[in-house]
């Protein structure tokens, strides 16, 4: 088997949190609407609409730092977790690809790619979401399949030296 290294090494896009980077600035543009036109707020309010736009700025940030995908020559990994980590990963030698996008997706140029794998009984995947480009990724890992399929067959075909 080739030694192991680290292909590309992935986290979600921000371009895939557009939503909340949106509310937040709409919230910000409106608590400053309402602040230069001396509208009468509760400080209260104030406070806590501005703590909500801060919050949709950081559950992206948060995501992306909680979530870390890797394609290495013969695997995909996800790791997942800020204080705890929890590591995932399928093994390339009974392997397939699928690419999720929707619409919006498809035109932000972003979305999820899930490799999945089948061993007896138990099926298993990994979905790497928010990922930019996914189609070129989903063909990189269709190719390493290939390529770790090809080792692995001309490994089986070649008898072991003995001395």
């Amino acid at each position: 088997m080739p030694i192991e290294e680290t292909i590309r090494r992935l986290r979600p896009s921000r371009i895939s949190f557009l939503k909340n980077y949106l509310l937040s600035a709409l919230l910000a543009i409106f608590l400053a609407y309402l602040y230069l036109v001396r509208f009468p707020v509760m400080q209260f309010g104030f406070y806590a609409a501005a703590f909500l736009a801060l919050l949709f700025l950081a559950l992206p940030e948060i995501e992306r730092l909680r979530s870390t995908y890797a394609i290495t020559s013969s695997q995909a990994i996800i790791e997942e977790g800020i204080i705890s980590r929890k590591r995932r990963s399928i093994f390339f030698s009974n392997a397939d690809v699928a690419v999720h996008q929707n619409f919006l997706q498809r035109l932000l140029r972003y979305g999820s790619v899930t490799v999945g794998s089948s061993t007896g009984r138990e099926h298993m995947e990994l979905r790497m979401k928010g990922i930019k480009k996914p189609k070129e990724l989903a063909y990189s890992i269709e190719k390493l399949i290939r390529d770790y399929s090809a080792v692995r067959a001309r490994n089986a075909e070649t008898p072991a030296k003995r001395e």
